[in-house]
């Protein structure tokens, strides 16, 4: 299992990635709500999820940029 991730390291971006885009789908009612200073913001938490996948994603392409460019 080590070796396999040893050789394909950016399936530790790829699964999580994927689980919550997954996860996104499922319809839920829950928010997060944010408070700074005098503001108050609610997110849906399906959008904290796209976000996580969006910022997962961009990683992976900045991986695969840089190990296919100067390695």
């Amino acid at each position: 299992m080590i070796e396999k991730i040893k050789e394909k390291p950016f399936l530790l971006l790829l699964i999580p990635a994927i689980l919550f885009f997954a996860f996104s789908f499922i319809p839920t009612n829950e928010t997060i709500d944010i408070q700074l200073h005098d503001s108050y913001t609610v997110i849906a938490q399906s959008h904290v999820f796209i976000a996580v996948v969006f910022v997962l994603f961009s990683i992976l392409g900045l991986y695969f940029y840089f190990f296919q460019k100067f390695l």
